[in-house]
Formats: structure tokens, C-alpha cells, sequence
């Protein structure tokens, strides 16, 4: 009997060693890299939730992994819709893509058969259904999103547009990747139903949905990107909006000790009493800090983070681990946020020991562009730069290299009625000098028009939508006309 209890003894023991073990591997570990067992060890002992470490791969599935714009085509010179996530069709049409790029992938990579690039203005103009992207998503990743092995033969590889042509071409899935497009029919798939089909395009055609035209039909030299109205009615109503900061940044005040105890507990989560804080002296700036890692955190609301550690970067290791690990930042911050849904803007591929990704805002269907002041560029740069994202994080498998972020909170504030004519569009960019000298010296070709809010550094109680003309050299923004009642 004495033995028996001798050997329990020694076995608690041995189980009190190991957890303790774990836990000072656990700080050591989040100490110097922030990986993921480190989050995972304490995140378990802190009690947190499983969101954490199980439930945000399927966030992000389901929040990120879905087209910057939805457009169902009645055919050539005939109306353009864009849907937006709150429509009633949305979600059903986007998990019937899913469905269709999932049956083709498990086919097989090789079972997209290439067609001519000149087909895609084909496909733009015909009566279809096309799901555009923002960011170009590369195979591994989009693999990962439909919860499927990475194919490894040929064909696309990867995706920034679908389109399926339901009425004319049921069955067959087609993909554009970076310079090439790609067909694959699907067999032992449920097509459309022709009636959901007549339900749909009644809907749209009978609600207030604004009427595109696809540029391209008229113009053949510009874009099949592009949609403007030239045959619509151009009269439509719009949002204004307004934004602001989280409600413990203050551009024109001073932060205090609370608030940078609630900065901490948004900003670092679980990490947060590893690191040591302090509030600058001029009050404006914040930061935290461990010997490998720091947050700056400025009254105006932007964020940034650098890891201090030059080996950190050498291995960018897979490309999913690297998203996860951005979209944990952006999970993080986003309780900083309201009154907008973030997409994933970008993917850059082209550093060999990292990834970039970028996140923007999109409000009521529109997209917000970016365009604060940052006191330091994370980009190495000196004096002040522009933020060109809502979200900007360099990572790898490993975690986050640098990162900057703007958590702002937008709400609508009233309907006007805008002049959105594609004619009037292009005699506004004309008219400008700034714009005309650039298309003239530099031979820019408009790769698209649309429309969106831009944020200024400087505080806009009311934001009115703008034209932004998507050109090699970059973007340029231009009001739009409101009609007066």
C-alpha cells in the first residue's frame, strides 16, 4: 500500500514538472516570436475562447473568402447588377460557385482546359454570373478556403475572377487566374434551377439595384472591367458617410493611463501582460514593447507593429500559415471597428521571406479608400507617409514581420442623389490637369472606374462618395456631381 501511494506521489509530480515545463516554454516562446503554440498554451490556461484557435480558420472562410463584387449580366447591352452580401441571392449564388470551383479542383487541376484570353470579353458580355476578387488568391490558398488539398498538376494557378453562364452554359466553371482563363466542366453537380434563375433577374430588375452598363460593349478599347451607366439612369441615391476613431483615440486630445490600459487589452489580447508599456511624453504616442516585438499606437488611430528580431523573417514557410496569422491581427483589432465589413485588398507574393497582405473597408457596397497620414512609415521610410490600406501586414508562417493598422468606425449619414454618368465621369477626369498630363506623358491605360469613400487624414464629419480611375500609375479621385432636388 505504501508503495502504491509512493508511485502516485511520484506521478504528480512528474505531471506538475510538465505543465510547468509547457508554461515557461509557452513565455519563452511568446517572448520571442509570438507563434502560435505560445497563443494556444495560454490562451487555454487564461480560459479564452476556442475562436482563437479553432473557429477563426472558418471566420475567416466565411467573412474573408468572398468576391469584391458579385455582378449578374442580363447579356450583351443589356443591364449589369452588382449584389452586395445583404442581398437575398448573394449568399446562395456564392456557396453555388463554391460548389462549382470545389467539384472542379477535386477533378483535378488538369480538368481546365485554357482558352484564348480575347474570350474572356466574351464571357463579360454574354448572360452570366461573375464573382470578382479584389486580390488575386493563389492555388495553396484558395485550396485551403474550400477545405481541399492543394492540387498539384497543371492548370490555373490560382484566381481572381469565376463566372458561370447558368442560362447558356450550365455545368462549366470558368476561371481567370493572372494572365490566363481557364474552363472546366463539372459533371454530377445540380445545375441552376431555371425558375430560381427567372426569380433572380425578376428581383433585380424590380427592386432599386442601380442598372451598369458594361463600358466595353460601347467602347471595345476600354476594359471589360469596367461597369458605368451610359444607357441607365444615371440619377441614383447614395449613402454619405462619416468616420471616426475607436472612442480611446482622440487626434486632437491626449491619451491618459486607462486609456492606454484599454489600447493594451484590444491591441495584444492574451499577450498583453508580456509586454512593458509606456506613454510618450508628448502624450500622443504609445507603445509596448518586449525585447523582440513593439506596437506604436498614435492619437490619430493608427497602429503599427514591428518584430525586432532579424531572423524572425528568414523562412516565409506556407502561404496559408502567413494569412492566418495576418487575419489573427485583423480579428484582433476588429472589436476597434464598426459599421463596415473588411476584405482582403491584396496578396504580394513576390518577397522571398514573406508574404504582405492587405485588408480594406467596405460600407454599404462601397469601398473606402484609405488616405491618413502616419508619423513613421513601416516601410523603413522617413517623415511622414500615407497609409495606402486599412490593413497592411507582412507575415510569415512563423507570425507578423511588420504590420500597420487604422481602426476606424463608420456610420451613414444621410441619401443624396448623384450624378454616377459614365460621360460625366470622363469629362471630369479630362477637365483635370493633373489627370490629363498623366494619361499624355505616361501613356496610362484606365484599367477601371468606380466608386468609393475616401477617408483624409483631416476629420470629415460627412464623407460624400467619389469616382476612382484605377490607372498603372495608381489611383486618382474625383467628386462626383449631386443633383439638387
Amino acid at each position: 500500500m505504501r508503495k502504491t501511494r509512493v508511485e502516485k506521489l511520484k506521478f504528480y509530480i512528474l505531471m506538475l514538472l510538465i505543465a510547468s515545463s509547457l508554461l515557461q516554454v509557452g513565455y519563452l516562446w511568446t517572448y520571442q516570436s509570438y507563434g502560435f503554440p505560445a497563443n494556444f498554451i495560454f490562451g487555454v490556461i487564461k480560459g479564452l475562447s476556442n475562436e482563437d484557435f479553432v473557429d477563426m480558420e472558418e471566420k475567416a472562410r466565411s467573412e474573408i473568402f468572398q468576391p469584391y463584387r458579385l455582378i449578374v449580366s442580363e447579356g450583351y447591352s443589356k443591364p449589369r447588377y452588382v449584389l452586395q452580401t445583404r442581398d437575398k441571392y448573394y449568399n446562395s449564388l456564392w456557396e453555388k460557385a463554391k460548389a462549382y470551383l470545389k467539384a472542379a479542383l477535386e477533378e483535378g487541376r488538369s480538368s481546365f482546359k485554357p482558352i484564348p484570353p480575347s474570350e474572356w470579353n466574351y464571357l463579360s458580355s454574354s448572360k452570366s454570373i461573375t464573382y470578382e476578387f479584389a486580390a488575386y488568391i493563389p492555388m495553396d490558398l484558395l485550396s485551403w478556403f474550400l477545405n481541399l488539398p492543394n492540387p498539384s498538376d497543371r492548370g490555373p494557378s490560382g484566381m481572381i475572377k469565376v463566372t458561370l453562364m447558368p442560362w447558356d452554359n450550365p455545368g462549366v466553371v470558368y476561371v481567370k487566374d493572372k494572365s490566363e482563363i481557364y474552363e472546366c466542366r463539372v459533371e454530377n453537380l445540380k445545375a441552376f434551377a431555371k425558375q430560381d434563375l427567372d426569380k433572380l433577374l425578376a428581383y433585380l430588375q424590380n427592386n432599386s439595384h442601380i442598372k451598369y452598363d458594361a463600358i466595353n460593349d460601347f467602347f471595345p478599347d476600354m476594359s471589360p472591367e469596367i461597369l458605368g451607366i451610359i444607357n441607365q439612369e444615371a440619377a441614383v441615391e447614395l449613402y454619405t458617410i462619416s468616420s471616426s476613431l475607436s472612442k480611446w483615440f482622440d487626434e486632437n486630445g491626449d491619451f491618459t493611463s486607462s486609456d492606454v490600459e484599454n489600447i493594451a487589452e484590444h491591441v495584444l489580447g492574451n499577450e498583453k501582460d508580456s509586454f512593458d508599456r509606456s506613454l510618450l511624453a508628448n502624450k500622443k504616442e504609445m507603445e509596448f514593447k518586449t525585447q523582440n516585438s513593439m506596437y506604436s499606437v498614435y492619437s490619430n488611430g493608427v497602429i503599427e507593429y514591428r518584430h525586432l528580431s532579424p531572423q524572425a523573417g528568414l523562412n516565409r514557410g506556407d502561404l496559408k500559415d502567413a494569412f492566418l496569422n495576418a487575419y489573427g491581427l485583423v480579428n484582433r483589432l476588429l472589436p476597434l471597428t464598426s459599421g463596415a465589413d473588411v476584405y482582403l485588398s491584396m496578396i504580394n507574393t513576390d518577397d522571398v521571406s514573406s508574404y504582405e497582405f492587405c485588408f480594406d473597408y467596405i460600407v454599404e457596397g462601397i469601398p473606402v479608400i484609405i488616405d491618413v497620414n502616419t508619423p513613421k512609415s513601416i516601410l523603413g521610410i522617413a517623415g511622414e507617409t500615407n497609409l495606402p490600406h486599412a490593413f497592411t501586414i507582412r507575415a510569415n508562417s512563423s507570425g507578423i514581420l511588420r504590420a500597420s493598422a487604422i481602426p476606424l468606425v463608420f456610420s451613414t449619414v444621410s441619401r443624396k442623389k448623384y450624378n454616377i454618368s459614365f460621360i460625366d465621369a470622363m469629362e471630369k477626369a479630362f477637365s483635370n490637369d493633373e489627370f490629363r498630363e498623366r494619361v499624355r506623358s505616361k501613356g496610362d491605360d484606365i484599367q477601371n472606374i468606380y466608386i468609393a469613400y475616401k477617408v483624409p487624414s483631416s476629420k470629415e464629419d460627412e464623407l460624400d462618395p467619389v469616382w476612382t480611375i484605377k490607372t498603372i500609375e495608381g489611383d486618382f479621385s474625383l467628386p462626383i456631381s449631386p443633383i439638387s432636388n
